[in-house]
């Protein structure tokens, strides 16, 4: 090969070699580039992410208290159906708030932050009864592009996250909830009654007024909590107003505290509907009853008849005294009026041939309320077996304290899948579980004040529920001796302790259909 052929080949090699390391050189950069610039989108997305968690999460507390009618003056936006909410036009709107303060205010053309309220979520149950349980919010922002704009030829990229909120429902443990959103002493305990809460959820007792005096006591009052909770060792005691710290004689246990500040539990019976198919059911044998001997369909009285009543419409409400032995047969009971009773009156549940563990009864209070005087009977009248109060027949945990043989009134509600009840006229087996739903049930138009004292026994094994849309309804209990003992939950509005018996609530490690905010996608 000649002189000048091998030159021009170590020419052509030497620029083919510059061509290469240039090549190399320029995807080494675009490449450092690109991942500098996904580096940068991906920071942004997390923080885009985080603003739409923290704003959807607000907007579904305000959810729930608009579904209570106790939303704030500060929430200033109105959910609903198609409804859809963009912080450009409404910045002042609580969760647009939130976002601003994560950095995303929805004002400027470089992000925006919107709120919509999809009517169903995959693999969440709502609330029954609630409106609009759900919430989305949207965030957007224009995060800039470096490097990557020389082959997309765009300057930013869009990023966008999202977040779904809401209100679910899921069953806890049981307790005593006062759903008053305002005022103060909505619970009022005085003298020196003692109030023991055994069982049931973490949080035993929970008052939703945010007022800073809604628990006021006087004189020397126990609040012993502190064989609650789900393995008996202390529940906490919640109130969304005050006082700050705990009460006097608040006991908690070695796992119950005293949570100030704790947000409001919505009503779980909100949309419990109202039996009103039974308002067209005529009673057998008439609203008076039917006296019937010892032995037949369970009455328990040896030194009198009882007085056996059947389901359906009272519109008058009953009225009991003197030494009555009153049985009820399973069903639901639509009252009219007022269930009084004085003197040494005995309330039982009548057990007719057919009669199944599971059956129980509810008293539907469209007018009047329960008032419960209970005096000690001088008639020679059974025992019944605390197995009556459970839905299979077995022994009530060891831990509730429930004595093997109960004196006294003793009435049970029915056994449910979802602790409320179901209609269907007289029949009260339509869906059973184990778990007793409602015993008392106040309509929410209804603001009588409910009332059980007096010095004989009590055992309800369901829950209470006496709730009006004026937040009007008032329980209240008090006694002397007697043994009040009720293995359910207490849904009221407001709630007044007084004397010097000891009144236990035995709760259900799962006996309460609660509902909660979650952030759900």
């Amino acid at each position: 090969m000649s002189t000048i052929a091998k030159e021009t080949s170590r020419s052509e090699a030497g620029q083919t070699l510059v061509v290469v390391a240039l090549a190399t050189s320029i995807f080494l950069v675009a490449f450092v580039g690109l991942a500098t610039d996904y580096s940068s989108f991906w920071s942004q997305r997390q923080a885009v992410q985080g603003a739409a968690d923290a704003s959807c999460q607000a907007a579904s507390m305000d959810l729930m208290l608009y579904s209570q009618g106790a939303q704030t003056a500060n929430m200033n936006f109105t959910p609903g159906s198609g409804v859809v909410i963009d912080c450009a036009s409404s910045p002042t709107a609580a969760p647009c708030i939130i976002a601003k303060y994560n950095g995303f205010d929805g004002t400027l053309a470089s992000n925006k932050v919107q709120m919509s309220f999809p009517t169903s979520v995959a693999g969440a149950t709502a609330p029954y009864g609630v409106t609009v349980p759900f919430v989305q919010v949207d965030v957007t922002t224009n995060a800039p592009a470096y490097f990557s704009r020389l082959l997309s030829g765009k300057s930013t990229v869009a990023v966008h996250a999202k977040a779904v909120c809401g209100m679910v429902t899921y069953m806890t443990g049981g307790g005593l909830l006062v759903l008053a959103p305002t005022g103060s002493g909505t619970y009022l305990s005085s003298g020196s009654t003692t109030v023991k809460i055994v069982g049931g959820g973490a949080v035993g007792v929970q008052v939703n007024s945010n007022n800073s005096q809604a628990v006021l006591i006087s004189g020397s009052p126990t609040e012993n909590l502190s064989l609650g909770g789900p393995k008996f060792t202390g529940s906490s005691w919640g109130v969304t107003g005050g006082p700050s710290s705990p009460i006097t004689g608040f006991n908690g246990g070695t796992t119950g505290h005293w949570l100030a500040g704790n947000p409001p539990v919505p009503d779980p019976f909100a949309g419990t509907p109202v039996p009103s198919s039974v308002a067209s059911q005529n009673p057998t044998n008439g609203t008076s009853g039917l006296q019937v001997p010892y032995g037949t369909d369970g009455c328990p009285d040896h030194t009198a008849q009882c007085v056996e009543f059947w389901p359906g419409y009272y519109p008058a409400g009953l009225t009991f005294s003197g030494y009555t032995t009153a049985i009820f047969r399973p069903g639901i009971y639509y009252m009219g009026g007022s269930i009084t009773s004085s003197g040494g009156v005995t309330f039982r549940m009548a057990t007719p041939a057919g009669h199944l563990q599971t059956d129980g009864l509810m008293f539907y209070f469209h007018s009047g309320t329960i008032n419960m005087s209970a005096g000690v009977s001088s008639h020679v009248v059974d025992n019944v077996p605390s197995t009556a109060l459970t839905c299979d027949g077995s022994t009530p945990p060891a831990n509730l304290g429930i004595p093997a043989s109960l004196t006294g009134n003793v009435l049970v509600a029915q056994c449910v899948t979802n602790g409320t009840y179901y209609d269907n006229g007289h029949d009260t087996t339509d869906s059973l579980g184990s778990v007793r739903g409602l015993v008392f049930y106040g309509d929410h138009a209804n603001t009588s004040a409910p009332a059980l004292s007096g010095s004989a026994a009590l055992y309800f094994a369901g829950s209470m529920y006496f709730h009006s849309s004026s937040y009007g309804d008032t329980l209240t209990m008090s006694g002397t001796s007697a043994t009040q003992a009720f293995w359910g939950s207490i849904v009221t509005d407001k709630i007044a302790v007084s004397g010097g018996s000891t009144i236990p609530l035995l709760l259900s490690s799962l006996s309460l259909p609660t509902s909660k905010v979650a952030l759900l996608q």
